[in-house]
């Protein structure tokens, strides 16, 4: 009897949070009163190390500590931009950078993560008539960081993409693909009925 080719009996689209994502992208939080931080608790930046409002009154006596415990300065990546060279786009991007930070300290937005996984079975033993199969699971690397308000058709993208990862997997540990279009396709509706975007 020949090698016991494994078949695929399901496939699966597994979303799962992202507890510890990397926001290196928006910026940082800091303790530090430097040129271009943003106030956390007047949303301004700090230019010669004041803040300052819309009529140059100086910020920092009226803002106070927001809370011991909390970072009061927010240093926005701004897009890579640099105040120096061009100070329109560092406010306008900076701001961007900050009020996104904020939303998502404030759970208004999170990550999560994306894979396909797929369940395959091969007899237990061969030659031996049963009904005991080996179960396995293999899956696509994922995607991680992806956030929680990014619109359908891009997560649906990277399902696809994940989904042929995977395909690539099963072929190379020998599995059997033959039936993986049929079952690629309904886990991507099962994902799309399960979690609408």
């Amino acid at each position: 009897m020949g090698r016991q080719i494994p078949i695929i009996k399901k496939i699966q689209i597994v979303l799962e949070a992202d507890e510890d994502p990397d926001t290196s992208w928006i910026g940082e939080y800091t303790d530090k009163v430097e040129d271009w931080n943003v106030c956390r608790r007047c949303g301004r930046f700090v230019k010669d190390h004041t803040v300052t409002d819309e009529d140059g009154d100086e910020c920092l006596e009226l803002c106070g500590a927001i809370n011991p415990r909390v970072f009061q300065y927010f240093k926005p990546y701004a897009g890579g931009e640099n105040p120096e060279n061009n100070e329109d786009d560092y406010r306008k991007y900076g701001l961007q950078d900050y009020n996104r930070m904020e939303a998502i300290v404030r759970g208004d937005v999170g990550f999560f993560g994306l894979s396909a996984r797929a369940e395959c079975r091969t007899p237990a033993s061969r030659g031996v008539q049963t009904k005991d199969q080996r179960i396995q699971f293999l899956s696509s690397g994922g995607l991680w960081g992806i956030e929680s308000d990014s619109e359908s058709d891009h997560v649906m993208q990277i399902a696809k993409e994940e989904l042929a990862e995977l395909r690539y997997h099963l072929h190379d540990y020998g599995v059997d693909v033959s039936n993986f279009d049929d079952l690629s396709n309904q886990a991507l509706r099962d994902f799309q009925e399960k979690f609408p975007l």
